[in-house]
């Protein structure tokens, strides 16, 4: 027995080895072979080096982490990708991570989703004085993701404004690559803001924060519904929204302006250089969405500035989930009241816009593929004859010699010089295009952007210094500038003001700028590094590779590897050219991007891209523009009438329509195409092009005066009916309309062969633009719209500033003004004005401009000039009063005179003008501050000359008073005539008086001349 049980001992002992063998053999052999299928799939077109940091396989943890009961009690609904590598997913992997495995057959629902209450880390809190702060501590027993966790993180809550915090996650035991452009932050003794808005809960074992709105305790951001993963190369953090009202995310073409795919629908965010359309990633990276909480429409804003490839998931919970592989978290989130003021905080926290030009308000015309200066010539003669607007022409590739930077074709483009010289003697302006690509390979100091920039070194290199070569639009191949270097900047900004001594351009286009890239990352490939092939790749962004049409991610610029900073290359090049715009023309100017980021709006418009010419692209334009308007640049627009494709004379006769309500409006061809400018479909077309681009010009002051208001509040230029009605649930929902600021509604036919189209008209008073009548009908209503006409309407309440058009505006500027006032329900309106030059630089900072606010309340217009530090050379012509609620107008007075007037009791529109002609022939800027007052009597159905006699008296005295107290420029006419006026009929008076440098301690002016017999308008 005992020898027996010696012999047993031995072999269970055999036994337990051979177990405790495969138990550790196994599973490296599983990692080993993954790592070589990842590698294997991933393998660069040139493999210079191993990767120095390749993806694993997580490895089964001895502790279970997951409760099958808890699993099963996540619906499909709540659950958050534990697994986003779907292909290589599988159970035993999954639970491995400490996740939970259940397929399911809801699409897209996860199989692998995190737990309750994942024990990523726990957090210990350490006081400060500007919010909060806390030390994570990873659990350790948990496996990678990938690799290169993070074990330590530095988490700061800073309390910067009482509507704006930061949340800022970085490694505590070492530096990593952040986003080196400045945005608001908060020094360790600094004081968190008080009277907040938001309260923050951090939770500490295992950690999760939460924001909530401390007025309705709504959660706004809630990281408790997954888990927290810190890795080298894979960051992820989830949140849970407050509702589906949810807009941003960019830059994509999405086909609604409110999301609505919340199937686990991954948006990626990485620059590309990617025609528009469904499901891909476009030119621009803003990580930003705007949220409405509830029926009061509260908003909030959330932004990560992060610049390396990412994506964000939205969940049905709903939920959000941010997935970035590189760099740290960093969110800013904005509380708002409403929409509008949640986006305006937001625009001013990353960088009010840039104040275009008041000539890039003008209509403009480019194509690629005019192919000769003759063509160009010919086009612009075209639009002439047909009388179009017109202050813009371009000048595109082909303009360059091979397509080579900074120089022009002298053949086919010889007399461009003279040419540009010749629209600006007609009031007109040309911007030429550049791209980053330089070509390397001209004869040896033939080309000097490519010998200059060589010998400052600023071209972009690979890790092991060799130049890192791609092919794009230059004749050879192409290196690509490093803007991100000082010296890159400087070579880049001498160039553009040398190349304007040669062709005095206006405004740059920079085009290109993701970087593009017609090879896949070099001409030579790419190493097979943690840059170009990272352990995860975002599944929301196209392309094999991340270097997929563009360079190569190991490439070295002075902010960082180019895996860090590809998305800020269009960013980082709109700085020097703008400066070099500016130096070389002496005045504001214009650039034009196609990449951007977030911040970039301070300096530069944007186009939506390489359209295609559709009618579906068409309608998507209005939502990539109010977007970008949200996203902080509003000079935005899309290529009028399509950029592929052969454009019908239908399509293009709406698209310019549509298009003149751009705020960047610019009618851009393809190569190859036909002819697409407004005169190349025939006369009818022309007239119909004509015609609504004098109405845009008509509207250029009011246009100009909400550009001032984004520039220094961060207000929306192109703006949604949600912004404006946000608790009403039908205008949060409207992608096919938009408004121009508050006060004017777009209805754009999208759809072929149409003659009219719905609209959407939320509450209040409406009164069509075109005629000045009150539009009755309320909700969704069907508007006429012949081909010639696009649906306009002004909402009541609004005051307006227009002007005369005319072909360009150097020319409409000269023009007079009229000003529009549009009453609401309790007979009120207000708006304001701004001008100046139009054309130099810093104005607004200078205060070399007038600005003043327009009121009409209780029957005064009251116009209290703000500035008055610009000399407006054309004066007030007329005054359009629509939608009074009175029977009659007797007598109308203005700037201490009596004026003709013409009223239209039926429709209830005043026209104000001149005595003796057609102008008032006012001055706008009245010599000080205005104040106008409205004074209107009603007199009723008088049944004897004594009450006429009476009010007549009554008015005379007022006219008398008036003479006395005001400093006016122009004598009253004598009392003979006040009086003849008023007894011709015995209804009602209207008197506008503008009061001069009569100014009050409190800097408003002030007048009260309403007597017994005189009520408020309405």
């Amino acid at each position: 027995m005992g020898e027996m049980s010696g012999r047993s001992k031995i072999v269970i002992g055999v036994i337990v080895a051979v177990v405790i063998m495969c138990v550790i053999i196994i599973p490296i052999t599983v990692v080993v072979n993954n790592q070589r299928q990842v590698l294997e799939t991933t393998k660069a077109t040139v493999a210079t080096t191993v990767p120095t940091t390749g993806p694993t396989t997580p490895t089964p943890t001895t502790e279970v982490f997951t409760n099958p009961d808890t699993c099963t009690n996540i619906q499909a609904s709540q659950r958050f990708d534990c697994f986003p590598d779907t292909s290589k997913q599988n159970k035993n992997q999954c639970e491995a991570r400490g996740c939970c495995w259940l397929p399911t057959n809801v699409v897209n629902a996860p199989n692998c989703f995190f737990p309750p209450n994942y024990p990523a880390f726990t957090a210990a809190e350490q006081n400060v004085p500007y919010g909060k702060k806390f030390i994570l501590t990873r659990n350790q027993r948990l496996p990678a993701h990938y690799a290169s966790p993070m074990n330590s993180i530095n988490l700061e809550i800073q309390y910067q404004t009482e509507n704006r915090l930061r949340v800022k996650f970085t490694d505590n035991t070492r530096n990593r690559y952040e986003v080196p452009i400045s945005f608001p932050t908060m020094t360790s003794n600094q004081q968190a803001a008080t009277n907040r808005s938001y309260d923050v809960e951090v939770k500490t074992n295992p950690f999760a924060i939460i924001v909530k709105r401390r007025s309705t305790n709504t959660i706004i951001f809630d990281s408790s519904v997954s888990g927290l993963v810190l890795e080298d190369q894979f960051l992820e953090i989830s949140s849970r929204l407050p509702s589906i009202d949810f807009y941003g995310l960019g830059e994509h073409e999405h086909q609604s302006f409110v999301h609505k795919n919340w199937n686990w629908h991954r948006w990626g965010m990485f620059s590309r250089d990617e025609f528009p359309g469904p499901e891909r990633n476009l030119y621009g990276v803003h990580p930003m969405y705007l949220n409405i909480e509830d029926d009061d429409a509260n908003s909030n804003v959330v932004v990560l500035i992060n610049s390396n490839a990412m994506e964000a998931v939205l969940t049905p919970l709903p939920g959000i989930t941010w997935r970035t592989i590189g760099g740290i978290l960093d969110f800013y989130i904005v509380l708002g009241e409403s929409p509008s003021h949640a986006v305006s905080q937001y625009i001013q926290t990353i960088g009010l816009p840039y104040f275009p030009p008041y000539w890039s308000l003008g209509f403009q015309l480019c194509r690629w593929g005019y192919n000769s200066l003759d063509r160009v010539k010919q086009v612009v003669e075209e639009m002439r004859a047909a009388d179009i607007p017109m202050d813009v022409q371009y000048g595109d590739l082909d303009y360059m010699r091979y397509q080579l930077d900074f120089t022009y074709d002298p053949v086919r483009y010889d007399g461009l010089p003279a040419f540009v010289d010749d629209l600006h003697n007609r009031g007109q302006k040309y911007i030429i295009i550049l791209d980053p690509a330089i070509s390397d390979n001209q004869t040896s100091g033939s080309y000097p952007p490519y010998d200059d920039g060589l010998s400052r070194n600023i071209f972009i290199r690979h890790a092991n210094y060799s130049m890192l070569t791609g092919k794009v639009w230059p004749r050879g191949n192409a290196v690509f500038p490093d803007y991100t270097n000082p010296s890159g900047k400087t070579w880049w900004k001498n160039l553009i003001v040398d190349f304007h001594k040669t062709i005095p351009f206006d405004g740059l286009w920079i085009d290109m700028n993701e970087p593009a890239n017609f090879v896949a990352g070099s001409v030579t490939g790419c190493p097979n590094d943690r840059y170009n092939n990272p352990p995860y790749k975002p599944k929301g962004i196209l392309g094999k590779n991340l270097y997929d049409k563009t360079i190569c991610m190991d490439g070295q610029q002075a902010w960082g590897p180019h895996y860090d900073v590809h998305s800020l290359y269009g960013y980082s090049e709109i700085e020097p050219t703008l400066d070099g715009c500016r130096n070389a023309t002496g005045k504001r100017g214009l650039v034009v991007s196609r990449s951007t980021f977030v911040g970039a709006g301070k300096q530069a418009g944007h186009w939506l891209g390489d359209n295609w010419s559709g009618w579906p692209p068409m309608a998507y334009s209005i939502i990539g523009s109010l977007e970008f308007n949200m996203f902080g640049i509003p000079y935005i627009g899309a290529d009028i009438c399509g950029f592929f494709n052969n454009a019908t004379a239908d399509l293009c006769n709406r698209w310019m329509q549509l298009g003149a309500f751009y705020t960047y409006a610019r009618n851009h061809n393809g190569n190859g195409f036909l002819p697409q400018h407004p005169a190349a479909f025939g006369s009818q077309n022309a007239v119909n092009a004509r015609k609504v681009l004098l109405t845009r010009y008509r509207l250029l002051p009011y246009l100009y005066t909400l550009f001032y208001h984004a520039t220094t509040e961060g207000k929306t230029v192109m703006r949604s009916l949600m912004m404006e009605f946000p608790r009403d649930k039908i205008a949060r929902t409207i992608s096919r309309q938009f408004l121009w600021g508050s006060a004017l509604l777009i209805t754009p036919v999208l759809e072929p062969n149409a003659n009219s189209v719905y609209g959407y008209f939320p509450s209040g008073r409406w009164f069509d633009y075109y005629t000045g009548i009150e539009f009755t009908q309320k909700g969704n209503v069907s508007l006429s719209a012949p081909a010639d006409h696009i649906p306009l309407h002004i909402r009541g309440g609004s005051i307006m500033v227009v002007q005369e058009p005319a072909n360009t505006t150097v020319y409409s500027r000269l023009n007079r003004f009229t000003i529009i006032i549009t009453l609401d329900d309790n007979s009120l309106a207000s708006g304001s004005f701004f001008w100046d030059d139009g054309e130099s630089a810093n104005t607004i900072s200078n205060g070399m401009y007038t600005y003043m606010n327009m009121s009409c309340t209780e029957g005064q217009l009251t116009v209290n000039m703000v500035k008055n530090d610009y000399t407006i050379g054309p004066t007030l012509n007329n005054i359009l009063v629509y939608g009074l609620k009175v029977p009659n107008i007797v007598a109308t007075e203005v700037g201490g005179r009596f004026t003709n007037h013409q009223w239209d009791s039926t429709n209830k529109i005043l026209n104000i003008t001149g005595i003796g002609s057609s102008s008032l022939n006012y001055n706008m800027n009245g010599n000080g501050i205005i104040i106008t007052t409205i004074l209107v009597t009603t007199m009723g159905n008088h049944e004897n000359d004594k009450f006429s006699n009476s009010v007549s008296q009554d008015i005379s005295t007022s006219a008398t008073s008036v003479r006395k107290n005001m400093n006016t420029l122009d004598p009253l006419v004598d009392e003979s005539t006040i009086s003849a006026s008023v007894t011709t009929s015995n209804d009602v008076f209207l008197l506008l008086d503008p009061m001069n440098n009569a100014k009050s301690s409190a800097g408003q002016d002030e007048i009260s001349m309403m007597s017994n017999t005189t009520s408020r308008i309405g």
